[in-house]
Formats: structure tokens, C-alpha cells, sequence
């Protein structure tokens, strides 16, 4: 029993090391994913023209506009002092419906700008904003990787270094992958739920439902920033290791060097450390927007700015 216990992590190792042997195209990664945002967002367009959901969107719309709009109204005709609230209560449901009419765009431009900003900084330390790339950069140091003579026979030193570091940087690599992936399958859920929750903004006693949705939403807007920043330290880790003169793929064969054995355990403690941070980046992006709330009250204060404006 001991035997297999010992034999069965070592073979997922073997196995994790051969599989990056093969060829990849990461390209074709990025390129799926590109086709999957354009089907959500024709799945979303769909979802908003189609007759039974929309039609229930906007009952649910109407009921709560009814809701807030009639008091208002009826305590306006019996003091003409409380026009204010009423033009506040108007401007809630006038937002509400903006909100519900433009949400494919809206929420399209909420991860347009998450990317631009996670693009823009992996762009400012590779030159390079496809976020596919950095895995497939991780990917492409492996493949180059020279794993001849990496046997146990060889000595410690040789069998730490193909048994222990390529699966490391192996699982780094599909852990930034699965990250990647992970941000925009989130964002995408969030998106399609979202549409049916917009009309409790109008509610009072229910309104903390879009609160949790939006924190819920930005979230993992802020996830995708920290996953990209995290991938970016990932690369440079790599390519400072390995001495690589540029975050393109190598063109030669890297050798393992045996001699300083220190510097190995320092590379797998960094690459341990780098995946840690990739499985942690939810966390790191709920830390951040657990303090935030209170979203459904921000745009009742304007309405109040604005309805003050023009009484």
C-alpha cells in the first residue's frame, strides 16, 4: 500500500512533465475565447429581445416603478412640497430602465475596461496584451527545456530538477491557463444574472440584492486585474531564472544547470509561491471589494442631486 502511495504521485509527475513535451498553440486558446464572448454576447442579446424574458424584466420593472411612484404621487397631491421626492423616485425609475435597456453595453464595457486595464499592464512588462500569451510564454520555456539525461541515476541533483521542477513549472503553467479561463466564465455567469436582478435597484427593502450582484460582479472585475498581474510576475520569474533575452518563445534548447542547487530549490519555492497566488487571487479580489457596498444608495444620491437641481 506504502508502494502505491509513493509510486501514484510520482506517475501524475511523469505524466504532467511528458504532456508539456507536446506542441501547443496557445493561439488557438485566445481565439476560442474571443468566440465564446462574442456567443455570450449574442446568448445575452438573445436573452433580451426574447418576448417571455424580457416582458418578465420588465413586469418586474413596472411593478416596483408602481411601487415607488404611486406614494410619491399621492403625497405630492396632498402637499405640493414633496415634488422633490417624487422627481427622485422618477429619476430612479428613469435610471433603472436606462440600465435595463443598455445592459448587454453596459456590462460589455465593464469587461472592456477590466481588460484594458489588465491588458495595459501586462503590455507595459512584456509588450504584449493577450492574456493567453503569458501561459503559452510558461508553456514554450518548458517544451525548450533540455530533459535529456534526467534520471534518478544521474544523482540528486539531476533527478530535483526534472522530477521536481518541470512538473512545478508545469502546473504553473495550467494553473495560469485555468485562471484565465476562470475570470472570464465568472464574468459571463454574473453577466446573464445580472439582467433579471437590475429592478431591485428600485426597491428600498430589496435593493441589496443588486448590491450583492454588483459587488459580486466587480469582483471579479478585479479579479481579472490581479490574475493578469500575478501571471506578469510569473513570467518575468521565468525568464530572469532561465536568463531568457526576451519573453519570446526560445529558439534553443535551455539546459538544466546542476550546480547550483540552491538556486533550484529557490526557483520551485518561487513557482510554489506563484501558484498559491494564482489559486489566492479570489480572495485578493474579495478583500478588496468586501468594503465596498451601498451601490444601490450611491445612485439614489444622485437622483436626490439631481431632483434638488431642479426643484
Amino acid at each position: 500500500m506504502r508502494t502505491i502511495r509513493v509510486l501514484i504521485p510520482l506517475l501524475l509527475l511523469v505524466s504532467v512533465q511528458n504532456a508539456f513535451a507536446v506542441e501547443t498553440d496557445y493561439n488557438k486558446a485566445m481565439t476560442t475565447a474571443n468566440l465564446f464572448i462574442q456567443s455570450v454576447n449574442n446568448f445575452m442579446q438573445n436573452i433580451t429581445s426574447e418576448a417571455g424574458l424580457s416582458s418578465f424584466v420588465t413586469t418586474v420593472w413596472l411593478f416596483f416603478s408602481g411601487i415607488v411612484i404611486l406614494p410619491a404621487l399621492i403625497g405630492w397631491a396632498r402637499d405640493a412640497e414633496k415634488l422633490e421626492l417624487l422627481l427622485v423616485q422618477s429619476i430612479m425609475v428613469l435610471i433603472t430602465g436606462w440600465i435595463i435597456l443598455r445592459y448587454n453595453f453596459l456590462t460589455g464595457l465593464v469587461w472592456d475596461v477590466n481588460e484594458g486595464i489588465a491588458g495595459g499592464i501586462q503590455n507595459a512588462a512584456v509588450g504584449n496584451s493577450d492574456p493567453f500569451f503569458l501561459p503559452a510564454f510558461i508553456h514554450d520555456v518548458i517544451a525548450a527545456i533540455d530533459r535529456t539525461g534526467i534520471s534518478w541515476r544521474e544523482g540528486m541533483r539531476v533527478a530535483f530538477s526534472g522530477w521536481i521542477i518541470m512538473p512545478a513549472l508545469a502546473l504553473l503553467s495550467i494553473a495560469s491557463l485555468l485562471v484565465n479561463i476562470w475570470c472570464l466564465w465568472v464574468f459571463c455567469i454574473a453577466k446573464i444574472i445580472g439582467f433579471f436582478i437590475v429592478p431591485f435597484l428600485l426597491s428600498k427593502r430589496f435593493h441589496f440584492i443588486f448590491d450583492g450582484w454588483l459587488r459580486f460582479l466587480f469582483a471579479y472585475v478585479i479579479y481579472g486585474i490581479i490574475a493578469r498581474i500575478n501571471l506578469v510576475l510569473c513570467a518575468i520569474l521565468i525568464r530572469a531564472f532561465f536568463n531568457l533575452p526576451s519573453f519570446a518563445a526560445p529558439v534553443e534548447a535551455i539546459p538544466l544547470s546542476m550546480e547550483a542547487l540552491p538556486q533550484m530549490i529557490g526557483l520551485l519555492s518561487f513557482n510554489l509561491i506563484a501558484i498559491l497566488a494564482l489559486i489566492q487571487t479570489g480572495r485578493f479580489a474579495q478583500s478588496i471589494i468586501s468594503g465596498a457596498s451601498g451601490f444601490g444608495e450611491s445612485i439614489r444620491s444622485l437622483a436626490v442631486f439631481a431632483a434638488g437641481k431642479i426643484v
